[in-house]
């Protein structure tokens, strides 16, 4: 069974498509980058991937369900987005931060159990954060502060991951660190991951299938079609082509 399916997807804001006509499947542990320029649907598409935006036609499975079928809770258990943007409590601790991650799986009002704080002291593990796990969030840098909220991503521990620029505010080593623990989820999990992604280079590290969006359209390319989706970003921005990497 596909993990996600979308199909004859439309998707923007009032009456008024931003994309129309997307389709596109993936299955338990695939990943999918989607890459395009400022403007053209890429936070508006995965808002809609996860149920924060109703589709204007088309429909999204989840697990061979239809996602507006979905409880929330029961999403959340399968589900996890990351945006670009959060507000985060500076006061609260990145321990305490990495477990909200954990609250679609509470029970009644019994809140972390033992294993609970495994999956939240295994994913502060894997990112790198164990230096930092009892500072508050607003005394850590940006860039840990990325890293955290991925934690919080990690420890929710769903089968389909939504990540919205998710290499912002990572230096180098770090976003090698990002790619590490998305392949880990990939394969010891079976994870998909939808990647929204500025760097073509990155998009291509990331996954081996990149959603390009464009005027209105979504095409999906191989990583072996790379050479001629640079040829189209560049005609597409009328820069120089060193400009696009």
């Amino acid at each position: 069974m596909k993990r996600l399916e979308v199909c004859g997807l439309h998707c923007g804001y009032g009456d008024k498509p931003l994309l129309r006509d997307v389709s596109f499947s993936l299955a338990p542990g695939e990943a999918l980058s989607i890459v395009g320029a400022n403007g053209t649907g890429k936070s508006t598409l995965l808002a809609t991937l996860s149920g924060a935006l109703h589709p204007l036609s088309g429909e999204i499975r989840l697990g061979g369900e239809r996602l507006e079928r979905i409880p929330a809770r029961v999403r959340a258990q399968r589900m996890t987005l990351l945006l670009q943007q959060q507000p985060l409590d500076p006061g609260i601790r990145v321990r305490e931060l990495v477990a909200l991650g954990r609250t679609p799986w509470w029970r009644g009002l019994r809140g972390m159990s033992p294993a609970d704080w495994e999956q939240v002291d295994a994913a502060i593990e894997l990112c790198d954060l164990v230096a930092l796990a009892d500072r508050p969030v607003g005394a850590i840098s940006g860039g840990e502060r990325q890293r955290a909220r991925l934690a919080m991503v990690v420890a929710q521990n769903t089968g389909l991951i939504l990540l919205d620029e998710p290499t912002n505010h990572l230096d180098v080593a770090h976003r090698f660190m990002l790619h590490r623990v998305v392949e880990n989820l990939r394969t010891a999990r079976q994870t998909t991951v939808i990647s929204v992604l500025h760097a073509l280079e990155d998009a291509r590290r990331y996954a081996p299938r990149m959603l390009y969006l464009h005027g209105g359209t979504a095409t999906c390319y191989e990583q072996s079609d790379y050479e001629r989706l640079r040829e189209h970003i560049v005609a597409a921005a009328d820069v120089p082509p060193e400009w696009v990497y």
